[in-house]
């Protein structure tokens, strides 16, 4: 399994002189840079504990015997190996050197292999990453909102959609709230009467024109009549649904007069590349969590990457950072996100695909959206199937 998890119990951390982790960027970062290269081998907190392992290569387990959990393990022993694409997991696994995989991103092609091979399970549903296209409002260009809602109005997410995910997924949906799936009691069609993600050109110029937009042999200029440029990031290495995704922007948008400049984003490099607001239009995959309290903070309150601010939203922030009625909360969230549609700040696309396969023995190895933990959510469950049962 190719999986990056992140120990940090505050305990040990304190004890190996790392008092001050709590406050102290340099110590946390310190802390972090020790339990990377020491890994704490005394410890656990659930069915497995660690017995040896290599930053970036590989994590040995074996049971816990201190668990007290309601499942026992029935392996002896677990190791996460890293591998470095879904190719090279389907290779290992029919060859018989690892017993299952789940990647980051796959080839939809890859599907193709698996399903010729009688000794291995495999399944694709939606995970919990979601897929969008934000606009940095720093840019002067996308600091005018008729320009971004314009950009969003031109691209097809359907079309997106279908054509990035569908060959991995055929019943692939186009999300219309950005926080609740369609099955949740608070999900609330939150694009309703909106052009956001409808590839209507038509109306996108329309936008453009009546905000004082010209052109010029095809190209938009600005009611100043500076020609609008704009670069566009994605991290293209090791991901086949996102180049597919940059080219039809590409074509989207020069249809209202845009041409992008792509600068595919380098392996790793995602967080910088946001933190430090260098891009114009972004498309990545936030990952999801049913606790979504948090969610109008991290996504539309002070400091976040897109630069939006709005004065409701920030009060929605205060008040989620105190309410304890479940419902209120959803309320609030689905209120500010409402209000980031509304102001065009980013155009949700769907619930990326993912790929879990295992060896046909195994058993009990399934993706859980609705957790960070993703398809280790139930590692102690894991086990082969018993020929003599």
């Amino acid at each position: 399994y190719s999986a990056g998890v992140i120990t940090h119990p505050a305990h040990i951390a304190e004890a190996r002189g790392h008092a001050e982790w709590r406050t102290d960027p340099a110590v946390m970062a310190a802390s972090v840079a020790d339990f990377s290269e020491n890994p704490p081998l005394d410890y656990s907190a659930g069915p497995f504990k660690m017995t040896e392992g290599v930053l970036g290569e590989y994590a040995k387990y074996v049971p816990n015997p201190e668990w007290t959990g309601s499942q026992q393990s029935t392996l002896d022993s677990l190791t996460l190996k890293y591998i470095g694409s879904a190719d090279a997991m389907a290779t290992e696994l029919r060859q018989g050197t690892i017993d299952g995989a789940a990647p980051s991103s796959f080839d939809p092609e890859v599907l193709d292999q698996l399903a010729s091979e009688e000794s291995i399970k495999y399944s694709v549903a939606p995970q919990s990453g979601w897929s969008h296209i934000d606009a940095n409002l720093k840019n002067p260009f996308l600091s005018d909102k008729a320009l971004r809602e314009a950009i969003f109005t031109a691209i097809d997410a359907d079309d997106v959609n279908q054509r990035a995910y569908g060959a991995a997924y055929a019943d692939i949906e186009t999300m219309e709230n950005v926080l609740f799936r369609p099955d949740s009691e608070y999900w609330t069609d939150q694009l309703e009467g909106s052009t956001l993600g409808s590839g209507d050109i038509d109306a996108a110029r329309g936008i453009l024109e009546a905000a004082g937009y010209t052109w010029q042999d095809e190209q938009l200029l600005t009611p100043a009549g500076e020609p609008v440029t704009l670069r566009y990031r994605t991290g293209i290495e090791g991901n086949a649904f996102t180049p597919i995704i940059q080219d039809l922007v590409i074509t989207y948008l020069a249809e209202i007069g845009i041409e992008l400049q792509v600068d595919p984003i380098p392996n790793g490099e995602l967080s910088s590349v946001l933190d430090e607001g260098d891009w114009d239009l972004i498309q990545f995959s936030w990952i999801e969590t049913p606790l979504f309290a948090a969610s109008a903070a991290d996504y539309w309150g002070e400091g976040n990457h897109t630069g939006f601010q709005n004065d409701r939203v920030d009060a929605i922030v205060d008040e989620l950072a105190t309410t304890m009625d479940r419902d209120r909360a959803a309320e609030l969230n689905n209120e500010a996100a409402q209000i980031s549609l509304d102001e065009a700040v980013q155009l949700p696309l769907a619930w990326t695909p993912a790929l879990v396969m295992v060896d046909k023995d195994v058993v009990n190895v399934r993706d859980n959206w609705a957790t960070t933990m993703r398809v280790f959510s139930n590692v102690g469950e894991w086990g082969f199937i018993d020929e003599d049962a």
